[in-house]
């Protein structure tokens, strides 16, 4: 976990990895202190479980993910392409079916393949 300066920006940003996966996230601020101060609380919500993307991927599973998917995006996508998608998830839901968004990390995708 770190701070650090991108060329393309003049506010700090945070580097972390919460199971495995790594994150960068911008504090938003151009003063070092503060961004320390945010990146301590980061690190805070991380350890309690209380980080709010680890909350939200803990509340959705694959399968309500896909069948939003279905109803909101396929629609708008021609006959084949969601004829496409219907053989994807075919492969897919029944490995990830009910597995949480947080479940689903690189080793996950890997112990599928």
């Amino acid at each position: 976990m770190g701070l650090y300066r991108r060329t393309d920006s003049p506010v700090w940003w945070m580097s972390f990895s919460v199971n495995g996966r790594q994150y960068k996230r911008s504090t938003g601020t151009e003063d070092k202190r503060l961004a320390e101060n945010i990146l301590a609380k980061v690190k805070t919500q991380i350890i309690e479980g209380k980080w709010f993307e680890i909350d939200e991927a803990r509340q959705h599973t694959f399968d309500e993910l896909m069948e939003k998917f279905m109803q909101e995006h396929a629609p708008k996508r021609e006959p084949t392409t969601q004829r496409r998608y219907k053989v994807s998830l075919s492969h897919l839901l029944p490995f990830f079916k009910e597995m949480t968004l947080a479940d689903i990390t690189p080793r996950a995708i890997s112990d599928y393949m």
